[in-house]
């Protein structure tokens, strides 16, 4: 997926996304790479629905908010990505401190 990414075939990134994510469900680059994609083709609800899935498995990886966020803001989720950056303050501090 992340190579037809780079060449822009967003259709085909699609697909391979979708199947990666199939197969190995767990694995974090599929799914931002396929979130990827899916935002690029306006698809903001699947996107967000595959990093919402990607943060359940891994909540302590900032990046995946910031790409939530991303994907909130293409759907006018204003509140949501409000919440979602608030909510990534919040781990910062908890690793600081």
């Amino acid at each position: 997926s992340g190579a037809y990414n780079t060449l822009g075939r967003w259709r085909q990134a699609q697909e391979m996304g979708g199947r990666a994510v199939e197969l190995d469900p767990n694995n974090i680059e599929a799914r931002r790479a396929f979130a990827f994609s899916l935002n690029w083709i306006g698809r903001y609800d699947l996107a967000a629905q595959q990093l919402e899935e990607a943060i359940a498995v891994h909540p302590n990886l900032d990046f995946l908010y910031f790409e939530l966020a991303g994907a909130y803001s293409g759907l006018k989720a204003y509140s949501s990505m409000i919440a979602i950056y608030e909510h990534v303050l919040e781990l910062q501090h908890h690793f600081i401190s």
